[in-house]
């Protein structure tokens, strides 16, 4: 007469083992599976870029343009320059705007 619990309570065991080690494989693959798709289908891959940069620590370089009247840097996208007031036309066609290289 034995009291230990035998075979049948050793498989029984290494089945529930193995469930819990299946189900947080699955938990993992979930989370990335997850991750991966609101990387993908939220984010275009100039948000994913610049997060990136954010989080090694650089800085984007952002086009810079001139001021047709005072000669100074302006960013791309403001419609007036904050030297003199002249007004930016079209940052996008380059009307009225001299553009400058990022050195």
């Amino acid at each position: 007469m034995g009291t230990g619990v035998g075979f049948a309570g050793t498989i029984s065991v290494a089945l529930l083992f193995l469930i819990k080690v299946l189900f947080v494989l699955f938990i993992i693959g979930l989370v990335a599976g997850i991750a991966v798709a609101i990387k993908n289908y939220l984010f275009t891959e100039e948000d994913v870029q610049k997060a990136k940069n954010a989080f090694l620590g650089k800085k984007t370089a952002k086009a810079k343009e001139k001021c047709p009247l005072c000669d100074k840097e302006v960013e791309c996208g403001w419609k007036i320059c904050p030297y003199c007031g002249q007004e930016l036309t079209c940052s996008c066609c380059g009307e009225n705007v001299k553009e400058v290289e990022n050195v």
